[in-house]
Parts: structure tokens; sequence; C-alpha cells
């Protein structure tokens, strides 16, 4: 058993007293549709409420995305796909710095 030190100020009652009784486990489980609390509420901030607008965004762009995706591929299949050597090698020393 431990014993929690006169050092903290605190009675040096065993810990096993000290501790709370957890919520009995129905008290934490709902049905749906029913609320915990009718004080329960529940509070975003800014950025959560923004990063969850971009997700909405992003949910909508596969569509575009395909649509970016099979152009490139048809201008790959007829030989018009043009890639700039410069822009690639650009790109390479860029993400070898970014690793050192």
């Amino acid at each position: 058993m431990i014993q929690i030190k006169d050092s903290l100020g605190i009675d040096s009652k065993p810990l096993e007293q000290k501790r709370e009784k957890p919520a009995p486990s129905s008290a934490l489980k709902t049905t749906a549709g029913e609320s915990a609390s009718a004080q329960d509420k529940a509070v975003f901030s800014e950025r959560s409420r923004e990063a969850a607008r971009a997700a909405d965004i992003a949910a909508a762009a596969p569509s575009s995305r395909q649509e970016k995706i099979d152009r490139i591929k048809e201008a790959i299949a007829n030989n018009q796909y043009q890639v700039s050597s410069e822009q690639v090698a650009e790109r390479m020393i860029v993400d070898f710095l970014k690793g050192i």
C-alpha cells in the first residue's frame, strides 16, 4: 500500500482511501438522441472550425483532382505531356536541402 508523504502537506492516510470513486458507467452512457446533461455543451475554437471547413472543401475536391489526373494521363498517352527539366532539377535540389 502506498503512503502519502507528510512533506507534501497531506495526511498519511493510505492512497487507496484518498481516491475518489469513479462515476458509475451507467451515468456516462446515453441512448441515441439523448444528451448526457442539459448543461453539456461543446465549444470549438475558430481554428477547429476553419479545419472543418477545409475538410469539407477537400472532400468536395476529388472530382476536380480526378479530372486533372485524367487530363495528365491522356497527355502522357498522346505523347503531349511536357516536363520542364529545370523545374524538376530545382525541386530536387530544394527537397535535398530540406533534408540536410
